[in-house]
This record gives C-alpha cells, sequence and structure tokens, in this order.
C-alpha cells in the first residue's frame, strides 16, 4: 500500500454522513459574533458594559426598593482600561458560565428572567458580552452575589477556538454587584470608548464616571437637543420624556419639517426616531424596556411596530408642542437671530400651523403674533412697486374691497398683470402675499402656499377679499378708450391702463395699446411713422416688445394683416397722444 493510501485509512470524507446535515464550525461562528463584521462600532463594548449594569441594577431593585443604583465608570488612560462597577444583583459560578461564556444564553436561560424584574431589561440573546472583544484582547469579570462567595474570570480572544478555557482571577469585588474590566487592545481602542462615553450615556441615573489619572469627572452627554420642554401625558410605555420645540435660535434655522427623538434606554442611547411632518419637537423619551426588541448585534433597538406607536403619541402632543412653540421661538429669537434668517422663513412658520379644529389655540396663538407683522405687500403706483404691511395695516385701511393679486404676479398674465396695475394706480388695496421658502420647513404639512391665502381665515374682520385675475378682465373692459388705432377695424384699441400697466394686453382677438405706459407710447409712434396699418403695428411690436410679437399676431391674424394708411389728421391725433 502506498504512503497516499496509508495515509487515508481509518479517515471519513465528507460524504460519508448522507444525505448530510447543518452542522456549525463552532470557532468560525464564535470569531463572527466577537468580530467587527458583527458590530459597526467597537465602542458599542461600552454601550453594552452600561446596559448590563443598568439590568443587574433593575432586578435588585425589583427586590429591594430601597436600594439606590449606583454605577461608576472609570477610564485609566496610563492602563489603558475601562472598568464598570455597580451595585446590583451580581452573579453566581452558575450564572457567570451561562452569561459569560455561552455565547447565546441570556439572563432569561439563566434562571434570573423569571423573577421580579425580568420584564424590565433589555438582553435577550446573550450577544451583548461578546461586543467586548471589539476592543479589548481580555476583560475580567468581577462579582458578588447574596447567596455565594465573591468569583472573578478573566476571558481572553484565544477563547474563541471553542477550547481555551477561561481563567479565574483574584476577585476586588467585595460587596454585592459586579465589576466589568476592559484591557483595551491599544491606545487607539481606549480613545474610542473614552470618546463615546457621552454619546451612549446621556442620562443614566446613578451612574457617575472619571478618568485617572486626576480623578477627572466625566459629565454624561444628556439631551442633544436643547428643548423648550413641555410637560404631557405619556402613555405607560414611556418612563420620561423630554420634549418640547427647540430653544436655540441656530436650531430654529435649520429645521427641516420632521420630529427628531432620541430614544433611551434608562438613559443610554438606543437610537434616533424621526417622524414625518411633527414639526416644533425635539428632544427625547425614555422608553419601557418592554417595548425593546434589540437585532442580534443589537445594532437597532425598536420593536416591530413600535415607531407607529411613537408617531400617534407625537401627534396627540403636537398642538401643545406648536403652541409652545411661539414662546421658545420668541426667547431664542431675543437672543441671536440666526444669519440666513428670513422674513420668508418667518412666514414658512405661520404657514405651517394646522387649521383643523385640533390646532385651534396654536393657530389663535401664532395668528396673534403675526397681527402686526410686515407679511404682506400692498402694491403701490408708480416707482415704488409695493410696500410691506401688517394684517392689522390691512383692516386699519378699511378699504371697501381687498384685492388679493397672484404672489408671483410678474409670471401672471398680462390681463391680471395690468388689472393689478390699474387698481393699485387708483388707490384700491390690492394686497401680495409673502411665499414661504421652500427650503425651510420643507417636510412639513403646509396649510397655504402664501400668506395672502391666509387673509381667508379673518374674514370676519376684513372688507371682501376678491381675487384680482378672477375680475380682470372685466375691470380692464370698463376703462374709457381713446379709441380704435385703425378706422377699418375694431381690434386694435388704444387704452390708458396706467404706467405700471402693460404696455401691451392682448384680451383673446382685441389688441389694448397702453398709452400711459413708454412702451406703448413708443410702439404707437412707430405705428403712425411706418404708416403700413396692422402690419406696421405688427413691425412696431417686434421692434420695442417682442415678447408678444406672437401673441399680437394671433389675435390679428382673424381680420388679417392688411392695413389702411393714416389719414394726416388721424396720425397726427395719434402721435400727439403718444408724446
Amino acid at each position: 500500500m502506498d504512503a497516499g493510501a496509508n495515509d487515508g485509512v481509518g479517515a471519513l470524507s465528507d460524504t460519508d454522513d448522507w444525505p448530510p446535515r447543518l452542522s456549525l464550525e463552532q470557532p468560525k461562528i464564535l470569531e463572527l459574533l466577537t468580530g467587527e463584521r458583527f458590530y459597526s462600532s467597537a465602542d458599542a463594548a461600552l454601550r453594552e458594559a452600561i446596559l448590563n449594569a443598568i439590568d443587574a441594577c433593575t432586578r435588585r431593585v425589583a427586590t429591594d426598593d430601597a436600594l439606590v443604583p449606583d454605577i461608576t465608570v472609570t477610564f485609566d488612560a496610563q492602563a489603558h482600561t475601562v472598568s464598570i462597577e455597580d451595585n446590583g444583583d451580581g452573579m453566581t459560578k452558575a450564572d457567570l458560565v451561562s452569561l459569560f461564556t455561552k455565547i447565546g444564553s441570556s439572563a432569561a436561560d439563566a434562571g434570573r428572567g423569571a423573577g421580579a424584574g425580568s420584564q424590565s431589561a433589555i438582553g435577550e440573546f446573550g450577544i451583548g458580552i461578546a461586543s467586548y472583544f471589539l476592543a479589548c484582547e481580555r476583560f475580567e469579570v468581577h462579582t458578588a452575589s447574596e447567596s455565594e462567595s465573591p468569583v472573578a474570570l478573566e476571558l481572553n480572544r484565544a477563547m474563541r477556538d471553542a477550547q481555551t478555557r477561561s481563567k479565574e482571577v483574584a476577585c476586588v469585588q467585595r460587596i454585592r454587584g459586579t465589576t466589568v474590566l476592559l484591557h483595551c487592545t491599544d491606545a487607539k481602542s481606549y480613545d474610542q470608548l473614552r470618546g463615546r462615553f457621552d454619546h451612549w450615556a446621556r442620562d443614566v441615573v446613578g451612574l457617575a464616571a472619571v478618568e485617572n489619572p486626576g480623578g477627572k469627572v466625566i459629565a454624561q452627554g444628556g439631551t442633544r437637543a436643547v428643548t423648550h420642554e413641555i410637560v404631557v401625558e405619556t402613555p405607560d410605555w414611556i418612563e420620561r420624556a423630554h420634549i418640547g420645540p427647540p430653544a436655540s435660535a441656530a436650531v430654529w434655522g435649520v429645521l427641516d419639517g420632521d420630529a427628531h427623538l432620541e430614544i433611551l434606554y434608562r438613559g443610554v442611547f438606543v437610537q434616533d426616531v424621526v417622524i414625518n411632518g411633527l414639526w416644533g419637537i425635539e428632544g427625547a423619551l425614555h422608553v419601557d424596556p418592554k417595548r425593546f426588541k434589540p437585532k442580534l448585534n443589537r445594532e437597532a433597538f425598536l420593536a416591530e411596530g413600535f415607531e407607529e406607536e411613537i408617531t400617534r403619541f407625537l401627534q396627540a402632543v403636537h398642538p401643545q408642542a406648536l403652541l409652545a412653540a411661539l414662546e421658545a421661538m420668541r426667547g431664542a429669537f431675543a437672543e441671536k437671530k440666526p444669519d440666513n434668517w428670513t422674513l420668508n422663513r418667518w412666514v414658512s412658520l405661520w404657514l405651517a400651523i394646522p387649521r383643523d379644529a385640533r390646532y385651534a389655540e396654536a393657530a389663535a396663538a401664532w395668528d396673534a403674533e403675526f397681527r402686526s407683522r410686515r407679511v404682506f405687500k400692498q402694491l403701490q403706483p408708480g416707482d415704488e412697486r409695493s410696500r410691506d404691511v401688517s394684517l392689522n395695516d390691512i383692516r386699519d385701511l378699511a378699504p371697501p374691497v381687498v384685492y388679493v393679486a397672484p404672489p408671483a404676479l410678474n409670471r401672471s398674465d398680462p390681463i391680471t398683470r395690468s388689472a393689478a396695475a390699474l387698481l393699485a394706480g387708483k388707490g384700491e388695496a390690492v394686497i401680495q402675499g409673502h411665499l414661504r421658502d421652500k427650503g425651510y420647513l420643507s417636510h412639513a404639512r403646509v396649510s397655504s402656499e402664501t400668506t395672502a391665502e391666509l387673509l381667508n381665515h379673518f374674514r370676519q374682520e376684513l372688507p371682501p377679499l376678491v381675487q384680482v385675475a378672477s375680475v380682470a378682465q372685466s375691470l380692464l373692459e370698463q376703462e374709457t378708450s381713446l379709441g380704435p388705432m385703425f378706422s377699418d377695424r375694431d381690434d386694435v384699441i388704444v387704452v390708458p391702463l396706467g404706467a405700471d400697466a402693460e404696455p401691451i394686453v392682448v384680451m383673446g382677438a382685441v389688441v389694448w395699446l397702453n398709452v400711459s405706459h413708454p412702451t406703448g407710447k413708443a410702439i404707437i409712434r412707430s405705428t403712425c411713422d411706418r404708416n403700413e396699418g396692422a402690419l406696421g403695428m405688427l413691425a412696431a411690436v417686434g421692434t420695442h416688445y417682442p415678447a408678444q410679437v406672437a401673441s399680437v399676431a394671433r389675435a390679428l391674424r382673424a381680420k388679417g394683416f392688411a392695413g389702411e394708411r393714416f389719414g394726416p389728421i388721424r396720425r397726427l391725433y395719434f402721435r400727439q397722444v403718444a408724446e
């Protein structure tokens, strides 16, 4: 028998156990669960250690309500260690075996989940402690329970081969509780944990942190958004709520129209939640652990359907938040106005106040604020095109009618533009609204696009509101004309519409030449000089107002372009009119 044959004696091939069964490469699975591909960041180790300490304290408080939780995080910059010490329920040897050496075993599996406090813990899959190996080559667990002597183990990366044992070490825990000591791999790993402490620890009751040498106290991160906090009635799944409109002018300057919340587990940051359209709500919610459903790697925590519950809660408190937002906004801008703040942003806030019955109180408060703000424009005759006015100003004018012009009047049709200019020239109250800033509060559900639309909410205290576009043609037709330009056709009329009206207004198959406008006068003079009838007038339009050539040509086409020559008296008359 050759050497190859001898080597194969007694060996099993991959097909000897056929049909095959599922099997696990245990060392590779352990390496996956404790590796960087399973967690997005090594600092998850710090979050998991703090979460475990909170759970331990919660379980002990459930049987000893006089206990004050005490969790201390100590960073040692020289030794590159991080310790997390708690006065929770502690662990027995059996607990240590289940919770720290059996990946996938949870507190419930270890027989610790059936008693008091079991429903107030976030642990489920028993994967969290595996994250410690992201930042450490080794870590220690020192613990003292109520029923056994203190015990301590050291666990290291070599254990991922599923053969290497943990090592028992001298226990430093003398009173009931647990200390986890993370020996960071290097200075970079230590710095990452130290730098992310205030990201994870936001508002944990009973938690203190120091850095050695020197004993420098490290503050928790607190709520990231500085809010004008409101007191709201909360459902049973919210343990604490710190929410309200922003208190900072800088935040007011960048609102996108959504609610932004930090979801916390007993003060530890879990994840951000953004709820579309509910602007004016920032802050944090401390959520009952029963509502969490961590993914296997604990990179996301919220249970299915929970975001819908958050949305319903925020919808219920949104009217109250918008009422408080007015006071918060006043305070913020009393201190500092952002450099990028504009009138259109003030307008956008007012336009984003809902108008249904639930928001009646908030809408009334915002309306009162904006009564005196100049968020409308009144068209003026002459070179001064408009002036800013407030709702109170419009009311005090006491005009018989308030004419409402389109906000982008320069992009309206010539008839509407001319009618608006004609009304303004006669001293009528012609009001335009300011448009909202579409780049600000862009996700908010606005009630109107322009402030002029909000005039409808004040109909009872204002004169009748009339849209200029709805009466434009009838208004122009009421003006006294100077007669037709040509004696043999009645489709070119000379009319004094005012210098602010258009030089040419085409209404169906009739062309009006505005003798009050400099360009209108130039067209009339040029037509007289050419003396070629309608064709000569079309050429004059092409010279002085080419933008209207096509519309004038369409209007004149009905009666053709052949034209008379002016007689000397008619020609002299229109030249004098156009001087």
